[in-house]
C-alpha cells in the first residue's frame, strides 16, 4: 500500500476550451515530423522548419494544438502549431481573445553568441504583417536581445493581466491574477511593419514548477492598434518555439483558446476519414462515427481502419506497474441519457491476436454517473471474453457471483476504485464479467462474440451501483504486460434510441453507504475513513452503531495474490503548509475502539490475527528531498493489543507475502520490485496508557522505503463480558495514545516522524471469519498545558471569517478534538483565556 499515493491525489485535467461552435479535437495524436513541412492535423495547423542540414530536430504533433519538440542545432529551427482560419476575419469582430497555455522548455546549452530560444504566440493579418507575443526570450549574449538591436523600435508599453492557474477535481483554479508589463517593438520586413510585444520579465526556461497560465491576446492587439497600425483581418493564431545555436527540448500545451465571437473558423479535423490513421501515442477521437482510443506504453502503434476497425502492434513488456494500456474501437453515447440506453445496446465483434504475456480481450462500457454535493459516481463494466492466466481482474476484485448471458457463464468480480483527497470523493463501481472459458479462449488467438448489454447492466443496477449517463461502448484489447499484434476484423456497435436521463439515480444515491463497499476508502458521517485491504473482504453496516467485517481466504479463479485482510477506521492528519506531511502539534492523537472478534474457520498453520491500531508516520525531510542517509521516508507502526499467532510473522510486508525460508535475512518479498528488509530487531520496552509494550522494527535496506515497527502489548487484552456480545464473539476495547507511542519510540532512539494517519484496525491472515466494530474514534486532544493568548483568538477569528492571517505551521486550534477548526473551538479558546486570567 503506497503511503503517499493514498494520501495525496491530484488531478491534471487537459482541456481545450473554445467558445461558440468550435469543436474540441481529440486529446493527443503522436505524429512525428522530422523534415520541413506544414499542414492541418486534427483541426490545427502545424509547421516545421529546419535550416541545419547537419541536425535532425523532431516535432511531435499532438491533439488540441499541443506539440513536443527536440533540437540540437547550429542554425535556425522552428516548430509552430495553432489555428489557421479557413477565411480571414476582421480583428475588431473577434472580441476578447485569451489563451491558456502550459509550457516546459529546457535549454541544455547555447553554443555561441548567436544562440537563442524564443517561445510565444503569433498572429498574421491578410497582408502578411506579423504580431508576436514573446513570452520566453533567452539569448546566449545580451547583445542578441531585441532590446539592443537597432532594427527594433520601441513604440509603446502596456500592463496586461495574467492568471496563474492549475487543475483540480473541480476544474480550473483561476485564483492568482496579476498585471504583467510588456514592451512593444516594431520592425520592418518584406510585408511592411510588424510588431513584437515582449514580456519585460520573460517566462524562464528550465522551470520545473510552472503552472498553466492564461494571458490576454486582445489587449496586446489593442495596444498595437493604438500605435496607429491598422491590424485588419486576422488569418491565424499560432504558438511557436524557435531556436538556434543551442540544444534543448520543449513541451507546449494549448489548454484553452478562447475567442468571444468566434464563428466557424476551423477546417475539418481530417481531410479523408476513409484513409487509415496511424497513431503512436495516447490518442482518442471519432472517425466514420466510431470512437477510437489508444492508451499504450513503450513501443506501440495503432492504425484506425475505416469504418470501425483497428490494427495494432505493441511491446508493453516493461509495464511492471500493470496500469491500463488499451486499444479501443466502438461508439460513444449522446450525453444526458439514462443508463437504460446502455442496457438496450449491443456489440458484435471479432478480433485476431498473437500476444505473449498478460492481456485480456473485453467489451467495455462506462457510465459517467451523477455528481452530488458530497461525491461523484461513475460505473464501468468489462465483459472479459479472453484473457491470459491471472490477468482478467485486478488484485482488489471480489468474487460477487455468477450469471448466464448470451449462452455463456460468467464469473462476476467487483471492486470499487476512488479518488480520496481534499475534495469530494469520486466513486467508480467496476464490474468484471469473466467468461468461464476466458483462459481457453486466449489460447486460440481469435475471439468472435456478440453481446447484448441488458443482463450485464441489469446485474449492476440490481447490486445498487449508482448509474448515470452512458459514455461509450467499445471492443477493447488490454495489453497489460505483453507484446504482440492484434487486429479487429469485425465491429458492429448498435446503440439504443435516445432515452432522457431520469432521477432514478437519486434513490440509489440516497441508499448508498460507502461503508458497504468491499474495497474502499470511504468517509463516514463522523469524518472517519473506513478502509479494507485484501480480496474477498467486506465491510458494511450491521446495526445502528455497528460495522460488520467479513473475510474469506480465497476465491475460485485464484486471480489475486492477496491473502492478507485489514479493516481500518482512520483519520488523516495532513496539515497545510510547505511540510504538509502530518501532525506536529502539541496535542495528543487518541485512538479509541471497541471490537467484537468472531470465531475463525479455514485456519492453517500460518493463521493469525491482530486487533489494535496502526499509526502512519512521515519523515519530516521527505518532501524536501533531503532524507538523511540511514533514515527512511516513513514508518508504519502497528500496535497489537490482542492477537493470535506471532504478530511479527507477517508485518514486514503489507500484502502478506512471506520471505523464502531459505532466506532468513529477508522479511519481505513484494510483488515488483522486491523490497528486502532486515530481520526484526528489538528496540526495547515502552509504557503507555498503563500498559507495557515490546517494540521491534524491520528496517529496509534502502532509505527510500518505509520501516515497520510492531508494538506488542506484554499482556494481551482480556475480553469484556458485556450482555450485548453476540454468541461466538469476544469483545476487546482499548484507548491508545498514538502521539505518546511515537514519542516513547523516539526515546528508544528511533524518530518515526510526524503522524499522518492513525486508525483502529482488524488484521487477519490465512483464515476466514468476521468481526463487529461497535465503536471507533480518532481525534486530537489538545494539551491542557497549552497556553493561548488574545492573539490566538484574533488569528482563529480571522481564519473563520475568511480573512488572511499568518498562522504558523503546527499551530493547533482544534480544542474539542473534532478534526476541524470552527466556532466551537473559538468559544473554547476564549474560555481557555478566561480560566488562565
Amino acid at each position: 500500500m503506497s503511503r503517499q499515493r493514498k494520501k495525496f491525489i491530484s488531478a491534471a485535467i487537459a482541456a481545450a476550451i473554445c467558445t461558440a461552435s468550435v469543436s474540441v479535437p481529440s486529446s493527443n495524436a503522436g505524429i512525428v515530423i522530422d523534415h520541413d513541412s506544414n499542414g492541418i492535423d486534427k483541426g490545427y495547423y502545424y509547421e516545421y522548419s529546419n535550416c541545419d542540414e547537419k541536425s535532425k530536430p523532431v516535432l511531435d504533433i499532438e491533439g488540441n494544438g499541443c506539440f513536443d519538440c527536440k533540437w540540437d542545432n547550429e542554425k535556425d529551427f522552428s516548430a509552430v502549431r495553432g489555428v489557421k482560419f479557413s477565411s480571414p476575419v476582421e480583428y475588431s469582430k473577434l472580441g476578447d481573445m485569451m489563451i491558456r497555455y502550459w509550457r516546459r522548455i529546457e535549454v541544455e546549452k547555447m553554443y555561441n553568441g548567436d544562440g537563442y530560444l524564443k517561445f510565444g504566440i503569433r498572429l498574421h493579418n491578410k497582408n502578411g504583417n506579423t504580431i508576436t507575443i514573446l513570452e520566453t526570450d533567452e539569448n546566449s549574449s545580451p547583445s542578441a536581445s531585441i532590446r539592443n538591436n537597432e532594427s527594433y523600435k520601441k513604440v509603446g508599453t502596456l500592463a496586461s493581466f495574467e492568471i496563474m492557474n492549475d487543475y483540480t477535481v473541480f476544474g480550473i483554479d483561476d485564483s492568482d491574477k496579476k498585471d504583467v508589463n510588456y514592451t512593444i517593438y516594431s520592425y520592418e520586413d518584406n510585408n511592411g511593419t510588424s510588431f513584437i510585444c515582449r514580456r519585460d520579465t520573460p517566462v524562464p526556461t528550465n522551470n520545473y514548477t510552472d503552472n498553466s497560465r492564461k494571458i490576454s491576446i486582445s489587449d496586446k492587439l489593442g495596444a498595437v492598434a493604438e500605435t496607429g497600425f491598422d491590424i485588419g483581418e486576422i488569418t491565424d493564431i499560432t504558438w511557436f518555439v524557435e531556436a538556434s545555436s543551442s540544444k534543448g527540448e520543449a513541451n507546449i500545451h494549448n489548454n484553452g483558446l478562447m475567442i468571444e465571437n468566434m464563428p466557424e473558423l476551423l477546417p475539418d479535423q481530417c481531410d479523408d476519414e476513409q484513409a487509415p490513421l496511424r497513431i503512436s501515442s495516447f490518442d482518442s477521437g471519432v472517425r466514420n462515427g466510431y470512437y477510437y482510443y489508444m492508451n499504450c506504453y513503450d513501443n506501440s502503434d495503432m492504425e484506425v481502419v475505416s469504418p470501425s476497425l483497428f490494427k495494432s502492434e505493441w511491446d508493453n513488456s516493461a509495464n511492471t506497474y500493470e496500469v491500463s494500456s488499451v486499444f479501443e474501437r466502438g461508439k460513444t453515447f449522446d450525453s444526458g441519457q439514462s443508463y437504460k440506453v446502455a442496457a438496450d445496446s449491443g456489440i458484435d465483434y471479432s478480433l485476431d491476436f498473437d500476444a505473449q504475456g498478460k492481456f485480456s480481450v473485453c467489451t467495455y462500457a462506462d457510465m459517467a454517473g451523477p455528481e452530488t454535493e458530497e461525491a461523484r459516481f461513475n460505473s464501468e463494466l468489462y465483459i472479459v471474453d479472453a484473457c491470459s492466466k491471472e490477468w482478467a481482474v485486478p488484485q482488489s476484485g471480489i468474487k460477487a457471483g455468477r450469471i448466464t448471458a448470451d449462452g455463456c457463464d460468467y464469473d462476476v468480480f467487483y471492486c470499487l476504485s476512488g479518488a480520496q483527497g481534499s475534495f469530494k470523493t469520486i466513486f467508480t463501481f467496476v464490474y468484471y464479467f469473466v467468461n468461464v472459458n476466458a483462459i481457453k479462449n486466449s489460447e486460440k488467438g481469435t475471439i468472435s462474440v456478440k453481446h447484448e448489454l441488458a443482463p450485464f447492466v441489469d446485474y449492476i443496477h440490481d447490486q445498487g451501483a449508482v448509474l448515470g449517463s452512458p459514455g461509450k461502448l467499445t471492443a477493447q484489447f488490454n495489453c497489460g504486460i505483453s507484446k504482440g499484434k492484434a487486429e479487429l476484423t469485425r465491429n458492429v456497435v448498435t446503440l439504443s434510441d435516445f432515452i432522457a436521463e431520469d432521477d432514478e439515480f437519486k434513490e440509489a444515491y440516497e441508499n448508498y453507504d460507502p461503508m458497504n463497499e468491499p474495497y474502499s476508502s470511504a468517509l463516514n458521517k463522523n469524518d472517519l475513513y473506513g478502509k479494507t485491504v485484501g480480496s474477498n473482504s467486506t465491510m458494511y453496516k450491521y446495526a445502528v452503531d455497528k460495522t460488520k467485517c467479513d473475510w474469506i481466504s480465497r476465491y475460485d479463479l485464484n486471480l489475486s495474490p492477496f491473502k492478507f485482510k485489514q479493516f481500518s477506521f482512520s483519520r488523516y492528519f495532513l496539515q497545510d503548509g510547505p511540510n504538509s506531511l502530518g501532525y506536529d502539534g502539541d496535542g495528543s492523537i487518541i485512538v479509541d475502539y471497541s471490537i467484537d472478534m468472531g470465531e475463525l474457520s479455514a485456519k492453517d498453520d500460518e493463521s493469525r490475527w491482530i486487533i489494535g491500531s496502526s499509526i502512519e508516520c512521515n519523515n519530516r525531510n521527505f518532501f524536501n528531498g533531503s532524507v538523511p542517509e540511514g533514515e527512511f521516508n516513513g514508518t508504519t507502526i502497528v500496535v497489537a493489543d490482542k492477537w493470535e499467532g506471532d504478530p511479527l510473522f507477517f508485518f514486514g510486508n503489507p500484502y502478506g507475502y512471506i520471505a523464502d525460508k531459505e532466506e532468513p535475512d529477508m522479511i519481505l518479498k513484494n510483488i515488483s520490485p522486491p523490497l528486502p528488509y532486515h530481520d526484526f530487531e528489538k528496540l526495547g520496552t515502552i509504557e503507555s496508557g498503563g500498559a507495557e509494550y515490546d517494540v521491534a522494527a524491520a528496517f529496509p535496506y534502502n532509505s527510500c522505503d518505509y520501516a515497520y515497527i510492531i508494538v506488542t502489548r506484554k499482556h494481551a487484552l482480556n475480553d469484556i463480558k458485556d450482555e450485548d456480545v453476540f454468541d461466538g464473539y469476544k469483545r476487546y476495547a482499548n484507548t491508545v495514545n498514538a502521539s505518546d507511542i511515537v514519542n516513547k519510540i523516539r526515546a528508544l532512539g528511533y524518530d518515526a516522524g510526524m503522524i499522518s494517519e492513525a486508525s483502529a484496525s482488524v488484521i487477519a491472515y490465512h483464515n476466514e471469519g468476521s468481526a463487529l466494530v461497535n465503536s471507533y474514534d480518532v481525534k486530537i486532544v489538545p494539551n491542557e498545558k497549552n497556553a493561548y493568548t488574545a492573539d490566538d483568538v484574533r488569528k482563529l477569528s480571522d481564519f473563520l471569517l475568511g480573512k488572511k492571517t499568518d498562522i504558523p505551521q503546527g499551530t493547533d486550534y482544534d480544542l474539542n478534538g473534532d478534526g476541524v477548526w470552527d466556532s466551537f473551538d473559538l468559544i473554547a479558546l476564549k474560555r481557555n483565556l478566561s480560566q488562565n486570567d
